[in-house]
Parts: C-alpha cells; structure tokens; sequence
C-alpha cells in the first residue's frame, strides 16, 4: 500500500503538503527524531518555509515515514487534500465553460453545446459540488439558465443527482402540498415539475405515493 501510495502521489503532494504531513510526525517525535526518521538534517527541516519548491525525493521520504507510523492519519490528510485539488480543478472547468459560453460566445448553437457539457459535468460530480462548490457552482447555473432562456434553448430539469438527499427531505412536505392543490390539478407531471423546477422522477414518486395513500384510506 504505501509503495503505491508514495510511487504514484508524492509527486503531486505540494511544499504545504509535506510541511503538513511533517506535523503529523512531530505529534511522536521531536523535529529531531522526526528529521533522522525521514534521513534529513534538521537544516533541511528549517529551510523548507522560505524554499520555492521541495524536491521529490524528499517528498517521498517524508510521506513513507509519515504513512509508516500514522497510516491512518496521513490516508484521511491525503484523501483530504485530493479532494480539495479535485473540487478546484473542477470549480476551473466551470468557469473555463462559462467564460466560452456566456462572456465570449452569442451564437445559440455554440451556447448550447457549452451549455449541454456544463450540465454533464454536473451530472458526474453530485457529492464534490455538494461538499465543496455549491454555491459557486449554483450562480454559475443561474447565468447559463438565463441566458438559455433569452436564447431560447430550453432549460433542463434538474435531476435527483443534483439534490441533496437532506435537501429532499426539507423538500417534500411543500412539494406535497403543492401537488395536491387546485393549482395543479390537470397538469402533467412534467408541467407541475417545470413549474416547481423539481426533478421530473421525484413528481413521479410523489403523485405514485399519494396514489397509494388515497386508495389506503
């Protein structure tokens, strides 16, 4: 495991990285015992804050001491760290779409080109937008539905994955209540979903429940 581990990331890990996974070893050690550990002079240690970049041979020494006497701590600090590298690699993807779709781009079936792989990419990464990017990530949506709407493109719902499953639950009861209004009666299901900007499958769900509960009683 930690071969791997040091083989294929110690490479990716940055200069706060390995002064980060570095504490993790002076919870145990003094910063000389943690230096000889890793075979570095404690100089080495000191200079690491004003240095530009550390070497990756040293990056290497460091993470497989570290994942040797705390594995555990230094799994959850790397997948830590590789999800915030991934959520801001994602977050740049966004705005690499909005800037062509929205800031340079006016013809319609350019737009919705962009506008189709903004709402794919959404469609991969659910649970990273939810933890790490939501909000940013929802004004970028409400651009491109604007402009959508003023190009003429239709907008699509919203899917299961884009909600939150807490989010759902706050949700339903309003939804309920909606759906068994004077309002909405008549409609389809899909009409009620546009107007509700709520997943067509959850208006499904829900109309099939109060079905059921009706026929219940």
């Amino acid at each position: 495991m930690s071969i791997y581990l040091i083989e294929d990331y110690a490479g990716a890990i940055t200069k706060d990285d390995v002064i980060d996974l570095f504490e993790i070893l002076k919870e145990s050690f003094s910063i000389s015992e943690a230096a000889r550990l890793c075979e570095l002079k404690r100089k080495t240690i000191y200079d690491w804050e004003e240095a530009d970049y550390i070497k990756l041979k040293t990056k290497k020494k460091v993470l497989n001491t570290v994942i040797n006497v705390q594995p555990e701590k230094t799994l959850e600090f790397m997948l830590k760290r590789f999800e915030e590298n991934t959520a801001d690699i994602l977050y740049i993807y966004f705005i690499f779409l909005y800037e062509k779709a929205i800031v340079e781009e006016s013809r319609k079936e350019v737009f919705k080109e962009f506008f189709d792989r903004f709402n794919e990419i959404k469609q991969k990464y659910p649970e990273l937008i939810y933890k790490r990017l939501g909000e940013e990530v929802g004004d970028l949506t409400q651009a491109f539905k604007e402009k959508a709407i003023n190009l003429g493109i239709p907008v699509p719902l919203p899917s299961l994955n884009e909600i939150r499953p807490a989010d759902i639950v706050k949700i339903l009861p309003d939804a309920m209540r909606e759906l068994l209004s004077e309002r909405y009666r008549g409609l389809t299901n899909f009409s009620i979903a546009k107007e509700l900007n709520l997943p067509n499958e959850l208006i499904d769900a829900l109309f099939d429940i109060s079905t059921e509960l009706e026929n219940s009683v």
